[in-house]
């Protein structure tokens, strides 16, 4: 965990510190004119949203790919020229090969969208005086946030009171038995994510005890967020792998259009029928296509 992290920074502070930067009253909160400025300034306190992209976007971009196109022009051609089983078998086999892409991207996007619902959708915030119920987009940094069990965390959080708090931090860690926290504690800069014991984050849930807390990070800057953001620059970046294999199927693409060029080309000028040389060349190119 690099030190550029808001929520390492929160950590290896003191409470009054924070306090005095967030310049918020711990008895009193924020208030709504000073919410609706931090709104403003940070955001709403989401993971951000995305074009959800549809099963017919999908459909549609993989049937865009070379090897596929190469194949619906061999079975459109069989279905004109050559065997009607053959048609239908080789249209069965572009279905399979599609929708098992399909549905790998769509259990990739599914990863990515079950951290939108860790966070707690009606959290407790101390404002103008009063403990008031609001939606968790609405929380800012700043806001004052009791904690009791049972409850999942909406916002990363500096501590300022803990009376025997325990919480699980699976979601992030993967750390399986309750965490301790303490207010008390102050950490380095060079803390890690599973060091924060002065600290709660986005995600996690409250198995024990009680606390206090100011809320230092929302949004994309906390490290669910964070979290968030590497898995999508995972899921869009290709690895060498597979732009070698992507690679590979464009050249199998330009051998099986060449050889069902070819194949009929050459029959036809040794006298062979014209038709069935055109069936040789399209079965020699599927059988190409891996």
């Amino acid at each position: 965990m690099s030190s550029d992290s808001v929520t390492v920074e929160a950590a290896s502070k003191k409470t009054d510190q924070i306090l005095r930067e967030l310049n918020t009253d711990p008895e009193k909160g924020l208030t709504s004119t000073e919410v609706e400025s931090r709104l403003k300034k940070y955001g709403e306190n989401t993971l951000g949203e995305e074009k959800k992209e549809t099963f017919f976007d999908a459909l549609k971009e993989e049937a865009r790919e070379p090897m596929i196109l190469l194949l619906l022009g061999v079975a459109v051609l069989y279905s004109i020229w050559g065997s009607i089983l053959d048609a239908v078998t080789i249209f069965i086999i572009i279905a399979i090969m599609v929708l098992s892409e399909v549905y790998n991207e769509w259990k990739a996007e599914q990863g990515v969208e079950s951290l939108k619902e860790l966070t707690s959708p009606t959290p407790l915030v101390l404002r103008d005086g009063q403990l008031k119920e609001i939606s968790a987009s609405d929380i800012v940094p700043g806001d004052i946030m009791p904690l009791s069990v049972g409850e999942r965390i909406s916002a990363d959080a500096r501590l300022l009171k803990s009376y025997g708090l325990q919480l699980d931090e699976s979601s992030l860690t993967g750390e399986s038995l309750p965490v301790v926290k303490d207010a008390e504690v102050v950490l380095p800069e060079s803390a890690q994510v599973t060091d924060l014991s002065n600290m709660v984050l986005s995600g996690t849930l409250i198995v024990q005890g009680e606390g206090l807390s100011i809320v230092t990070s929302t949004g994309r800057n906390t490290e669910l967020g964070r979290i968030k953001k590497l898995v999508e620059e995972v899921e869009e970046q290709e690895t060498p792998l597979q732009e070698a294999m992507e690679q590979l199927s464009k050249t199998l693409v330009l051998i099986a259009v060449f050889f069902s060029v070819l194949i009929p080309v050459l029959g036809y000028l040794r006298g062979q029928e014209l038709k069935t040389m055109v069936l040789t060349g399209l079965s020699l190119s599927f059988a190409v296509i891996p």
